[in-house]
C-alpha cells in the first residue's frame, strides 16, 4: 500500500468499498490500524459530504454502498432497549429500529454514528434480526423490547 502522508493529501483518494474495505490510492488497506484510524476520522463535512478529518486537513471519501457493514446485532429481553450493533471497524452502538430500510434486492440498512452515515447488514447480522421480524395486518412489523415498528421493505 502506499504510504498515507495527510501533508501530499492533494492527490490522496479514500473509497470505501461494498465489503466495507478502505482503499487509499487505489490499493487496498491491509493494515487493520490503518482501517480502524479512517473509521475514526471519518465525518460529514459542512456540505454533508463524506471525509476523512485530520486536523486542519479533510480528505474527500467515495462510498460504494454504506460506509459501515453490521456485522453483529445483539438483541435484549423485553423491557431493555432495542439492541445493539457491532459494525465492522469493531465499534457497538444502538439500534435505531426507526432508521432500518430494505434496499431493492431486500438488503437491509440502518443509520449509524448520529444518522450520518448507513451500514449494511452482513447476512448473519440480518438473520438474526429477521427472527424477530413477522408479517401481519400487510406489513411486515419488528418486535424488539416490547416494542414493534413497521418496516418499509
Amino acid at each position: 500500500m502506499p504510504a498515507l502522508f495527510i501533508h501530499d493529501h492533494a492527490d490522496l483518494t479514500l473509497a470505501i468499498s461494498p465489503d466495507g474495505r478502505w482503499w487509499v490510492r487505489g490499493e487496498p488497506v491491509k493494515h487493520p490500524g490503518v482501517s480502524r484510524y479512517l473509521y475514526k476520522s471519518l465525518t460529514r463535512n459542512e456540505k454533508g459530504n463524506a471525509v476523512v478529518k485530520a486536523g486542519l486537513f479533510e480528505v474527500p471519501v467515495t462510498i460504494a454502498d454504506a460506509a459501515f457493514i453490521v456485522n453483529d446485532i445483539e438483541i435484549p429481553g423485553a423491557g431493555s432497549g432495542t439492541g445493539t450493533v457491532v459494525l465492522n471497524d469493531g465499534s457497538r452502538e444502538g439500534l435505531h429500529p426507526e432508521t432500518i430500510r430494505f434496499s431493492n434486492d431486500h438488503v437491509p440498512y440502518c443509520k449509524v454514528r448520529e444518522g450520518r452515515f448507513e451500514a449494511r447488514f452482513s447476512r448473519a447480522a440480518y438473520y438474526r434480526l429477521a427472527g424477530h421480524i413477522h408479517f401481519e395486518a400487510d406489513a411486515y412489523r419488528l418486535r424488539l423490547a416490547g416494542r414493534e415498528f413497521i418496516l418499509s421493505i
